[in-house]
């Protein structure tokens, strides 16, 4: 139960929260203890945002459907400005599709950023995607949706434009060094005994590095504020990913005070 639960902002009374007294670092597995530290390089990265969901439908979506993400973009568009170089893809509206995922297996980038919408549902959710009706376990229940995705959650394609976490655990993302969720509930799964069953759960067997996700459903402003200033922290002022972010979460709490904005942001080694 631990996993889903924001302990960076346990209030300690004239001390502050939690994350003033101690330094935490959250862990996917007790095995991480006695990993080698790996240094992250971002001389490769891939970044999706701004999405088109609607892509490939022929009539734009209408009623409850998967929104575009306006922050989405301004977002991905400031870090690839941070990056520079030739070595940044940047993926935005029709772009994002699923196959540029797929081709990943094998051949990933440093560094990869989703700012999309991410899911986790219950096998009995009422609200249950008509693509995702029969499954019953969390690793499928799971994922990010990319360029397209209303075809998938409205139901007129079943699974297009849809990444489940079951998907990216058989592939190999050995050399991703950061994988950035900027996603609400991508923390989010199935607790075990093993972790949680869901996107963290995925990446780290697909052989990811550090992954910083949101346990809860995140603001766009927040999220946009968080990422920016965890970037410009990484690429030009301490050039560590944990003070990185660090740095980022303090600057969103002082803007934004209450827990809600800054405490779900979290980053499992």
């Amino acid at each position: 139960m631990f996993h889903k639960l924001a302990i960076e902002a346990v209030p300690m009374g004239d001390e502050g929260a939690a994350c003033d007294r101690y330094d935490l670092r959250r862990l996917s597995s007790a095995r991480e203890l006695l990993a080698p530290s790996r240094p992250l390089s971002s001389s490769t990265s891939q970044l999706y945002g701004g999405l088109n969901y609607d892509y490939g439908i022929a009539e734009p979506a209408s009623g409850k459907r998967l929104k575009q993400l306006p922050q989405s973009l301004k977002e991905v568009r400031e870090i690839s400005r941070l990056m520079g170089g030739d070595n940044v893809t940047l993926l935005t509206g029709d772009l994002g599709v699923k196959s540029t995922f797929l081709g990943m297996d094998g051949h990933s980038p440093d560094v990869l950023h989703l700012s999309t919408h991410g899911y986790y549902y219950a096998p009995d959710d009422r609200n249950l995607p008509a693509s995702l009706k029969g499954y019953d376990d969390a690793m499928s229940l799971s994922g990010l949706y990319l360029t397209g995705g209303n075809r998938g959650f409205l139901g007129l394609e079943k699974g297009a434009g849809m990444l489940s976490a079951e998907e990216i655990s058989h592939f190999d993302l050995h050399n991703l060094g950061l994988v950035c969720l900027a996603s609400c509930h991508s923390g989010q799964g199935e607790v075990t005994s093993e972790g949680i069953y869901g996107l963290q759960r995925a990446f780290k067997k697909a052989g990811a590095g550090s992954i910083v996700m949101n346990l809860w459903e995140a603001s766009d402003v927040a999220t946009e504020c968080f990422m920016t200033n965890f970037y410009t922290d990484l690429l030009t002022g301490s050039r560590d990913l944990r003070k990185a972010f660090r740095y980022a979460r303090d600057q969103v709490r002082q803007k934004y005070p209450s827990p809600f904005y800054w405490a779900g942001f979290t980053m499992i080694d």
